[in-house]
């Protein structure tokens, strides 16, 4: 299979790269620094300076590609009175040039607790509102988006993993649940390679089409 990655020089993006390589999958990486993967050498990998909000520099790529996957994050900073666009204005370019380039299929990173679940905890949600409130409203807008009227051309999934961390990959089964935004049955916390293992999962299987799909790691 052949992916059109976003966000390669990233941790997320950086891990889920690794491990697309090493199953032998064909990946374009679009990045805006090509120089931080001169050290990733695979007859697989092609590198290409793109700036994710010109659709000019995506769609000729797009349209080599079976699969188009996003990891990218915003470096915008953290609390809760920023304004944060990012998210919602980089979907609509890629919508856009997906469109062109007549390719459906689209996995997105967001993140766990968009929204109000109700079974999160006052605590725990205080904390996520107070950290990265606009983040998450912006992902939101983005996911709103991407699922609605104006992406009919789109076949769109959307991970949204808990708190992300730099451990290493963990040997124990990640909790998966499609529509819903947590589930207390997982850990706060996981690793970002456990999450790029079951975005690929999501890949090679094509799975969860239209869905928005909640992970962590099982307690």
């Amino acid at each position: 299979m052949k992916i059109a990655l976003l966000g390669a020089t990233g941790p997320s993006g950086r891990c889920f790269l690794d491990q697309a390589l090493q199953k032998g999958h064909s990946v374009i990486a679009l990045v805006r620094a090509p120089e931080k993967l001169d050290g990733v050498k695979n007859d697989n990998l092609q590198v290409r300076k793109a700036d994710i909000f010109k659709k000019e520099d995506l769609t000729p790529s797009f349209s080599e590609c079976d699969f188009v996957v996003s990891c990218l994050g915003s470096h915008g900073g953290v609390g809760p009175f920023r304004t944060e666009t990012f998210y919602s204005e980089y979907g609509r370019v890629v919508s856009d040039a997906m469109k062109e380039s007549n390719k459906r299929r689209l996995l997105a990173m967001t993140s766990g607790m968009l929204r109000k679940d109700g079974r999160e905890g006052f605590m725990l949600r205080g904390m996520m509102r107070a950290l990265i409130g606009p983040v998450l409203d912006d992902m939101d807008r983005m996911e709103v988006f991407l699922f609605g009227d104006e992406c009919t051309h789109l076949d769109v999934t959307t991970i949204r993993p808990m708190g992300l961390s730099n451990d290493p990959l963990m040997e124990k089964d990640a909790l998966v649940v499609p529509d819903v935004y947590y589930d207390p049955a997982g850990t706060s916390r996981v690793p970002r390679a456990n999450v790029a293992k079951v975005m690929l999962d999501i890949v090679e299987n094509n799975s969860y089409i239209g869905k928005g799909v909640f992970m962590t790691m099982k307690n």
